[in-house]
């Protein structure tokens, strides 16, 4: 009994993982149900997320660019340690809308997998 719980398990944690996520995004992911991911390009010396709402919108990992990673919530603010371009990845389950209150400094924005 104990045996068929424990490949029952492992078939339900295989199945949940997304088949579309890169191995970066799947580290970013904070649960299975990521399933869109948001990338900008900044030269910044900090950067404050974007607010992503939708009606089944699950926050989900924000990763600074920087080796540095936290749970996504609206108004998050990342300082850097040094100028550079950092690219940020945001991901989430089901966003609906993204509002950017400011663009200043941003060089690329990629939301193909949004």
């Amino acid at each position: 009994m104990k045996n068929i719980f424990k490949i029952s398990v492992l078939v339900i944690s295989v199945c949940l993982v997304p088949l579309s996520c890169t191995p970066e995004e799947q580290r970013l992911d904070s649960g299975p149900e990521s399933n869109s991911f948001v990338r900008i390009t900044h030269t910044s010396d900090s950067y404050t997320v974007p607010a992503i709402s939708g009606s089944g919108f699950s926050a989900g990992s924000v990763q600074w660019g920087d080796g540095r990673s936290d749970k996504y919530s609206s108004g998050l603010t990342h300082i850097y340690s040094g100028s550079g371009e950092y690219t940020v990845v945001i991901g989430t389950c089901n966003p609906e809308e993204i509002t950017f209150n400011g663009i200043g400094g941003i060089t690329d924005i990629d939301l193909s997998s949004f």
